[in-house]
């Protein structure tokens, strides 16, 4: 079953668009829709997340996106669904870059364990190396932004969840 938790809610689904079964979804304002690949929209639909296939998408203003989705055809089907929250996967991100990163500032940090390696309170570009740095309990912590690090964003719960690698916080002690 999916589980809510591994997904994020980007906004809900503000009104049918057209008679052919669009839906037009309000972005949250602090969402970056210009990072993700919208292949699939999950619907949370009688207590449980449903996934749709994007057939085609198009921005509308500033946080607003018009979606086409495989099995809603017809305007009535389209309005069935609106002000259902939308969700993505994590997976669905492409890659953020600096100025999307600044926006985290104040995040907790969790590793992999679970364990709350401190606040990110800033970011720094070092000779085209982009570091998140993080507060922790003795002294400010530096942590290679990298997509191998399997970076997710939990914006609900401001938290960066993070797959540290082993010895690099020992490195930064």
């Amino acid at each position: 079953m999916l589980e809510i938790k591994d997904f994020i809610n980007i906004g809900y689904i503000a009104k049918s668009h057209g008679v052919k079964g669009e839906v037009q979804i309000a972005i949250k304002s602090n969402f970056d829709i210009e990072n993700v690949d919208f292949s699939f929209i999950l619907l949370l639909q009688d207590g449980g997340l449903v996934p749709y296939e994007v057939i085609d998408y198009r921005i509308k203003g500033v946080n607003n996106i018009i979606f086409k989705l495989l099995l809603i055809d017809t305007e009535k089907q389209a309005k069935d669904v609106v002000g259902i929250e939308a969700y993505i996967s994590y997976d669905d991100f492409i890659v953020y870059d600096q100025s999307s990163y600044n926006q985290l500032v104040g995040y907790s940090v969790v590793n992999k364990e679970g364990k709350t390696v401190g606040e990110l309170v800033d970011i720094q570009d070092i000779a085209g190396n982009p570091l998140f740095i993080v507060g922790g309990n003795k002294q400010e912590i530096l942590i290679p932004i990298n997509a191998d690090y399997n970076i997710k964003v939990d914006d609900d719960n401001k938290i960066i969840h993070i797959d540290i690698p082993e010895g690099l916080l020992d490195i930064n002690l």
